[in-house]
């Protein structure tokens, strides 16, 4: 169920309301109260019957995300899914999570739910379960063949979030030395990395940032 207004209808006292939601299977919309939205006791769509799972919640939830991305131009993510056609392959976001479940088993505490060809659909042969590490390194936007801390300021999460945003190394070196200088926040570890990193990297190791346009 997925909220869709802002709009509340509260009760005489104040006390509780109800949302406007939209259920991702069937997609009726209903009035249902926000209370149990946000503790996880709502009974789900009445209309179809669909009922989020409690015990696998986290996979429908990643896989509800999945679907709005490929199916909801008005998803701040649609450009790089559904926007540029990928699909979601399912007939529905209860059905996912079975089939996910049933084939790749329960995800460990790290780990999130990946498309193995960046360019391919959310689809059962398509899916995996990686690490973030994992995840970040199959995106199409950037691609950093190995990570080493000797050759960096920061630590990996952030050197390949910073290449995805388009920053070159050249450039994240820069920024780690302004973090310095301006003495920002964590600036005496990003100092004492500046000053034991080694600042040649071996030519096997790519790192190519996502260039825009």
């Amino acid at each position: 169920m997925t909220i869709i207004s802002g709009q509340k209808r509260w009760t005489k006292n104040w006390n509780n309301c109800r949302v406007l939601v939209r259920c991702s299977d069937c997609e009726h919309k209903s009035w249902v109260w926000l209370g149990s939205l946000t503790r996880g006791i709502s009974r789900g769509c009445w209309k179809c019957g669909a009922k989020r799972p409690g015990r696998h919640r986290g996979t429908y939830q990643r896989l509800s995300a999945a679907q709005k991305r490929c199916t909801d131009p008005k998803d701040r993510h649609w450009a790089q899914y559904g926007g540029r056609g990928i699909e979601f392959r399912f007939s529905s976001v209860l059905e996912a999570t079975d089939l996910v479940i049933e084939r790749l088993g329960e995800p460990g505490p790290d780990d999130e739910l990946d498309r193995v060809d960046n360019n391919g659909h959310y689809e059962l042969t398509n899916l995996r379960w990686a690490s973030r590490a994992q995840q970040m390194a199959n995106r199409s936007v950037t691609r950093l063949s190995e990570y080493d801390p000797q050759f960096w300021p920061y630590e990996e999460h952030t050197v390949r979030r910073l290449l995805s945003e388009g920053f070159s190394r050249e450039e994240i070196l820069a920024r780690a030395e302004v973090a310095v200088k301006e003495k920002r926040k964590g600036w005496h570890r990003i100092q004492a990395r500046l000053l034991s990193m080694t600042y040649s990297m071996p030519d096997h190791v790519i790192v190519s940032p996502r260039r825009i346009g």
